[in-house]
């Protein structure tokens, strides 16, 4: 067991090493090692405290995300338990939060049809716990903020509107009109463990309130950089998982929910492309084969949208 002692020592072991040259360390009798962020530009800060057998989560997040966690396992979403958190005076927005480790694997292209599915239905029965959600709730301040600053960057995006004018003014109105939920924030495959047959939840900073589609989009429409493959390689099902639990409280036809999952697709590939603007069009990043991929893949959806 963990005493608050042991917290506090923690704490300035994370603070105090330089993340950048260390992937793991070892001191006061903590093996403390750093989560690998994702595939996409991250600012990931988790980490793997151990201590004998003793395991727990440490992470720098928003001062929300003890908050929500709280919430959400009270109301009996597969989610770690909030253990404690710190102030971090290194950065007086953001706290060191101290959480259960949970086992199992990330959802990824390995894991089966069902767990995929199943991870549709957790995301579906959030959604429809927290449908016409109040977005001035303290606590979800951030996660929204953030969503809608990534949606709203797209529509006010010269870019983007010189290139898909009709697409970009369709997105904006079904965007103001959509139901909003509270949403995970970042329902990207990593953010999914898998262990005998569950979900579990993780990393919760960006939750929010959002429109319905946000997080089933994000799950299903993002490239694996491997190929024109998707991360999700059972798209079709993992929608239609989805569909069938909101179904009956959205009342939207099959093919309109697909179009507003579609319309949130773009969003998040509109997200991480680099368009070919001024000296972007000579840039590495913009020629990556990684980009072109995503450019491929907007060009398609939005020919479809239109």
């Amino acid at each position: 067991m963990f005493t608050r002692e042991d917290y506090i020592s923690i704490a300035k072991i994370i603070i105090g090493t330089e993340w950048d040259d260390e992937s793991s360390v070892e001191k006061n009798s903590f093996r403390i090692s750093q989560f690998q962020g994702t595939i996409f530009a991250s600012d990931y800060q988790c980490f793997k405290v151990e201590r004998d057998k003793d395991i727990m989560v440490a992470k720098i997040t928003n001062r929300t995300e003890y908050s929500i966690l709280e919430l959400l396992k009270k109301d009996g979403f597969p989610v770690p338990n909030p253990i404690l958190y710190l102030a971090n005076n290194a950065e007086p927005r953001k706290i060191i939060l101290f959480e259960q480790y949970l086992c199992g694997n990330e959802l990824s292209s390995d894991s089966s049809k069902e767990a995929w599915q199943e991870t549709a239905n957790q995301l579906a029965k959030l959604h429809l716990k927290y449908w016409g959600a109040d977005r001035n709730i303290s606590i979800y301040q951030h996660g929204s903020d953030l969503y809608e600053e990534k949606w709203r960057s797209i529509v006010r995006s010269n870019y983007f509107n010189q290139k898909w004018r009709n697409l970009i003014q369709k997105l904006a109105l079904r965007f103001n009109k959509a139901p909003q939920v509270i949403g995970h924030g970042d329902a990207f495959p990593t953010n999914f463990l898998v262990h005998t047959g569950h979900i579990c939840f993780i990393d919760l900073a960006n939750v929010g309130v959002m429109p319905y589609m946000s997080d089933i989009a994000r799950l299903t429409s993002l490239p694996s950089l491997k190929g024109d493959a998707l991360l999700c390689p059972f798209k079709d099902s993992v929608l239609d998982a989805y569909y069938q639990v909101i179904q009956q409280r959205l009342e939207l036809s099959k093919e309109d929910f697909l179009y507003d999952v579609a319309l949130a697709s773009f969003i998040e590939l509109a997200a991480i492309y680099v368009p070919p603007v001024g000296i972007n069009a000579y840039s590495i990043a913009y020629k990556c084969k990684e980009n072109q991929i995503v450019e491929r893949m907007l060009c398609t959806l939005a020919d479809e949208l239109l």
